[in-house]
């Protein structure tokens, strides 16, 4: 079910109609929009908001490229850290002789000595 919410971006208000579910996602989005344009307006006083907003939108499109490309990497590297496991699993399977457990000196049975009870009747 979607809800009406506020939001102010820059000093306007925007009335939106969203799922109480990322409600919380889009105010925090927008208390980082808000953070980043005083951010601009501090590095370069008596720029119109139009380029600041474009600095601001600028930057989060390289933010989320450079993090795209981060899991991108990250995705190749967690295939080639599989396949290398899967071969060194694959290699050892190989190179283990197959041997039966009741041939295999490991795991046979030993004959227990008898103890003795020394204690008196």
């Amino acid at each position: 079910m979607e809800q009406k919410i506020t939001i102010k971006i820059a000093g306007r208000d925007h009335v939106l109609r969203q799922s109480p579910e990322i409600e919380g996602y889009i105010r925090a989005a927008a208390s980082e929009v808000n953070g980043r344009i005083a951010k601009y307006q501090t590095l370069y006083p008596g720029k119109d908001l139009t380029s600041i907003l474009s600095f601001v939108a600028l930057n989060e499109c390289i933010d989320r490229l450079a993090k795209e490309r981060q899991v991108r990497d990250m995705q190749k590297e967690a295939e080639k850290l599989q396949a290398d496991t899967e071969s060194y699993l694959e290699d050892i399977g190989r190179k283990q002789p197959s041997v039966p457990l009741a041939e295999n000196n490991m795991y046979q049975r030993t004959e227990r000595s008898q103890i003795k009870d020394d204690r008196p009747a």
